[in-house]
């Protein structure tokens, strides 16, 4: 299997569906993404769901500091939260309006954060990748494209990971592509800038499940 020619083989396709899972241990899944991708203008629109262990996180966290549960009772839906990525850009929906953050939407290649991201960055022959700083396994399709692809973070020492320190091991990411030559027309939304220190990422998107429980309780 040469992944490098795979690789280039589906970034030559015009779209695909996406579902982008990060997870911790198997069904104890962090987030869930699925929506589009346009390969040629590297953008991807996802909708996200937020998963098992995100749960588990606010639950934790309600056990800690119970003067947060208000007991409040509001009557309305939970926000759905969509993320929209254009070259390093990334625009982010929990609620009303768009919200972007930092990066360049015409940049020549994709953020960390894209689900494409791994797709544009794997080389190497075999099943098995290893990258900076990350190792993983690839599945190939009957045209010879990228059908699933799975990786995480290699782990060298202990002290300083990022993630709370009831996870065991660093969260494993995979991705799947599938329908190639699917319909998407994905615009840049009209957004407001992030207000100074704010980022949306994992830790933001639990915060705002910790208010809709906290509220919803």
């Amino acid at each position: 299997m040469d992944l490098a020619a795979a690789a280039r083989r589906t970034l030559e396709e015009a779209t695909a569906r996406v579902r982008l899972t990060s997870g911790v241990d198997g069904a104890r899944f962090i987030e869930r993404e699925t929506g589009v991708t346009d390969f040629a203008l590297r953008r991807t629109h996802t909708r996200v769901e937020t998963g098992p262990w995100l749960e588990e996180f606010v639950d934790r966290m309600l056990e800690r500091h119970p003067w947060m549960d208000t007991g409040e009772q509001p009557d309305r839906d939970p926000p759905t939260a969509e993320r929209l990525r254009a070259g390093t850009a990334c625009f982010t929906r929990f609620g009303d309006g768009w919200t972007a953050d930092r990066g360049q939407v015409w940049a020549p290649e994709r953020s960390l954060g894209d689900p494409l991201w791994i797709v544009e960055r794997l080389t190497g022959d075999g099943p098995g990748f290893r990258l900076a700083h990350h190792a993983g396994e690839a599945w190939l399709d009957d045209e010879g494209r990228i059908a699933r692809v799975r990786w995480a973070p290699i782990v060298r020492s202990r002290p300083r990971a990022p993630w709370p320190r009831f996870i065991k091991r660093p969260p494993v990411h995979e991705l799947e592509l599938f329908d190639y030559g699917v319909p998407a027309a994905i615009a840049i939304p009209q957004a407001r800038p992030p207000s100074d220190g704010s980022w949306f990422s994992l830790v933001q998107l639990a915060g705002e499940l910790l208010k809709l429980r906290v509220a919803n309780r």
